[in-house]
């Protein structure tokens, strides 16, 4: 059993928080959104400049870090408890290793970057890549691309003042000072930007592994 403290977490905030692009509508406009994740992408990865993997299933996208980190009775929720070298939390036992009667480390921290089974979350495709849509409050989207080229996958978003330049050019619409840029392209303008190197900032993931057994 794998070493494993904090259960799967739904935060696509940590890929999308810095975006200062958002649609009126899924991207790209008119494409058909996706039941599944395509089987060619499954499998896991791993970005060796953050010492993060990623895993994906033909439903979830999501990150595992592994830490050594200290962590202490005190900080476990509600309900979890340490017997020996387990940790008993939300129906599952995960591995770890004692240090004091209170005290423990070797865990793993999951992040679930996209998941099919909500509602506000849809996949759509335009040739190699694949957006990942976020519905928010609001009822706009933010957009992070997904693009994957000879088993390596990139995750990006829009970050930068240039990026947003170049979509109210394309676009003819204007970002007011204090809110992200509202726009709603049609399919050409949004491939347009993406050739016109939108989705330039983001984290790159190699392909170490096309079977996922055991991950949790």
């Amino acid at each position: 059993m794998k070493r494993l403290f904090f259960a799967i977490a739904i935060l696509p905030w940590l890929l999308i928080a810095c975006n200062t692009v958002v649609f009126e509508e899924p991207q790209p406009a008119m494409n058909d959104t996706l039941k599944e994740i395509p089987n060619n992408l499954t499998g896991r990865y791993f970005d060796y400049d953050n010492a993060r993997e990623l895993f994906i299933t033909p439903e979830l996208i999501f990150t595992v870090k592994s830490t050594e980190d200290t962590v202490t009775a005190s900080q476990l929720h509600t309900g979890a408890a340490i017997k020996g070298d387990t940790l008993y939390e939300a129906n599952r036992k995960y591995k770890i290793t004692r240090i004091t009667d209170s005290s423990f480390t070797g865990y793993r921290y999951i992040d679930t970057v996209f998941n099919l089974a909500d509602q506000h979350q849809l996949l759509k495709a335009e040739g190699d890549d694949y957006y990942l849509n976020y519905k928010m409050e609001d009822n706009t989207w933010w957009v992070t691309r997904l693009s994957f080229r000879d088993n390596v996958i990139n995750l990006a978003n829009i970050e930068t003042a240039n990026e947003v330049k170049v979509m109210e050019y394309i676009t003819q619409v204007k970002k007011d000072d204090d809110k992200a840029l509202l726009v709603k392209p049609d399919k050409e303008q949004f491939k347009k930007f993406v050739s016109q190197h939108g989705f330039t900032k983001g984290n790159t993931y190699l392909k170490t592994d096309s079977i996922i057994n055991n991950i949790l």
